[in-house]
């Protein structure tokens, strides 16, 4: 399991050209050219209701059948097959934390004790039971950075197992909003000039916001709820720790994904906190190309340098 832009593999050898974003509300696949330059082909397929019952503790797929026809169906659509893909998770099946430490072990082993460390009580499971997934952001003034994602390892096997019942290899497993992130890295939103940048996404059964700060993930939030009054009050505590705890002098957008609600109502929920334009966030070749799964596949080869 891996995550984010800053994952070195994705950069030095060649990944996958399909990506698979599993959702409780449905399936969508995004293909892209060899070189990972543009899109050629995307899908979406709806599932019913209780197919997918996104949580961190829980069982998530409670039918793998319906769960691969679908995969397979969205599969089936694209221009072509490729036996590797990249699997997209919902937020709320994984723990997020971004870690911040005023020097870090020059051994990675003694860094990757303490980042478990770290973590254990922010997990509501045992280490022993899961997968832990991290990497440093850019070094800044106040010391280094790190993004912790965990997840219980029976519910990333279970994910796995639908795309393998689907005829296909997962390869990189990661939270639907870190292949928005690396689409807000790749530069898939209208550009603004230098300055902090808020990602708010809106998705079936639970909300997620992001704080980019020089081109790094500050701070991660994702919480449960369906309800424009859930995603009102997470933008509001992310926006009061952006201020009090990380200097925030107001950002210069707020990049928004709300596939399965209004868009019209939850701008006007982000509008009435915060002062800035709220720019909907989708990948090159049109809003209705799945931004996240989308993001996982085209942002490696097009971060900057």
């Amino acid at each position: 399991m891996t995550f984010l832009d800053t994952v070195r593999g994705w950069v030095a050898t060649p990944g996958p050209t399909v990506a698979v974003d599993i959702a409780a509300d449905g399936v969508s696949a995004v293909a892209v050219t060899r070189a990972a330059t543009g899109v050629t082909g995307h899908a979406h397929a709806p599932l019913p209701a209780g197919v997918v019952t996104p949580a961190a503790t829980a069982a998530n797929v409670r039918d793998r059948e319906a769960a691969a026809a679908a995969v397979r169906d969205v599969l089936g659509r694209l221009p072509r097959r490729d036996p590797r893909v990249s699997l997209l998770v919902p937020d709320s099946a994984a723990k997020v934390s971004v870690l911040r430490f005023e020097s870090a072990p020059a051994r990675r082993a003694d860094l990757e004790r303490l980042i478990r460390w770290k973590v254990r009580d922010a997990v509501p499971f045992g280490l022993d039971d899961a997968q832990v997934a991290w990497d440093a952001t850019a070094p800044h003034a106040a010391g280094c950075d790190f993004v912790a994602v965990v997840m219980r390892r029976d519910i990333v096997e279970e994910y796995e197992a639908v795309a393998l019942a689907a005829g296909v290899q997962p390869g990189v497993v990661a939270p639907a909003s870190f292949g928005l992130l690396r689409l807000v890295r790749a530069g898939g939103y209208p550009a603004a000039g230098a300055g902090d940048r808020l990602l708010v996404h809106a998705a079936a059964g639970y909300n997620s916001a992001a704080i980019v700060q020089d081109g790094n993930l500050a701070l991660y939030r994702s919480q449960p709820g369906d309800r424009e009054a859930d995603l009102a009050d997470l933008v509001h505590r992310t926006a009061m720790y952006y201020e009090d705890r990380l200097g925030g002098a107001g950002f210069t957008q707020v990049l928004l994904v709300a596939d399965h609600r209004a868009a019209q109502a939850v701008t006007g929920r982000l509008a009435a906190r915060i002062d800035a334009p709220i720019v909907p966030l989708h990948a090159s070749g049109g809003a209705d190309v799945p931004a996240a799964a989308a993001g996982a596949l085209l942002a490696a080869s097009r971060r900057a340098a």
